[in-house]
């Protein structure tokens, strides 16, 4: 079956949402990627995850995505977990024409998915990124626990105002290498938000 990426006209924006008309299932990390780029705000994903889920429309079309990811040791630690014991929500996009709760849908589904498969995962986390002016309302309307700010963080951005990961190769920059090459902005903070399993 070949996926398409919304080439033909979705159903239209603002009709209600419907779950019968809609399916979540696994998808591949480059049908992931493929959409992140061109949906999500920061157009970037890692390259590891552990989980993809994809948001299918009645046509099959792939409309919406949720990538799921162990976080790095202190965000375990923050939880007082292991570290394969958190499991962090890392992207959540959804095509702009796709009717309003489509993205608490696809959470709700993560969520039963993860719950029913990997056993040993106990904390759920994610982050609202303040600089895109997000605060994280979706997740307040799934019932995650609202768990306040993160430490401030710069980012660096390229001439085409896209954010650039301070890993390359295997390897990190320090923040010397990285303004040699980039434009620094922040900093910045992320609310951060738990749901335990």
């Amino acid at each position: 079956m070949q996926l398409q990426l919304f080439k033909s006209k979705p159903l239209v924006k603002n009709l209600k949402f419907r779950k019968k008309d809609y399916s979540v299932k696994r998808v591949s990390f480059s049908l992931s990627k493929q959409f992140i780029q061109k949906w999500h705000y920061a157009g970037t994903c890692g390259n590891a995850s552990i989980l993809k889920l994809g948001l299918f429309d009645k046509n099959d079309q792939f409309c919406g995505v949720a990538i799921w990811n162990y976080p790095a040791v202190g965000c375990s630690r923050y939880f007082g977990l292991g570290v394969k014991e958190v499991l962090a929500l890392s992207r959540l996009a959804i095509h702009p024409l796709v009717p309003k709760n489509a993205a608490s849908y696809l959470i709700g589904q993560s969520i039963r998915l993860i719950k029913k498969t990997y056993s040993w995962i106990k904390q759920l986390v994610t982050y609202a990124d303040t600089r895109c002016g997000h605060t994280g309302t979706i997740y307040k309307a799934t019932n995650w626990e609202y768990l306040g700010r993160t430490v401030p963080y710069y980012a660096w951005i390229d001439s085409e105002n896209k954010t650039v990961s301070c890993y390359s190769n295997g390897k990190k920059r320090n923040y010397k290498q990285m303004d040699a090459l980039y434009k620094r902005i922040g900093p910045y903070t992320k609310h951060r938000f738990g749901y335990k399993i």
